[in-house]
């Protein structure tokens, strides 16, 4: 049986990394400069939940406008 992820679930800042497909040190100064998405500290140690990583990236969606390509 295939289960949709937990959205509750924490991930470290290399998880999370991994999730979104960028590099630590980018997450890490995306955080240090609040550009990335929200994380909490926990013990110390960087987590964020999946939901907030998927809304996150949301926010970062964009549109091609009319008669256009968004470029990649």
């Amino acid at each position: 049986m295939n289960q949709a992820p937990n959205r509750q679930l924490t991930l470290t800042r290399q998880q999370a990394s991994a999730y979104l497909q960028v590099s630590v040190p980018t997450l890490a100064r995306w955080a240090s400069r609040e550009q990335g998405p929200p994380f909490y500290l926990i013990g110390g140690t960087a987590r964020s939940r999946v939901s907030e990583l998927d809304a996150w990236i949301e926010t970062r969606r964009r549109n091609c406008g009319k008669g256009g390509s968004a470029a990649l």
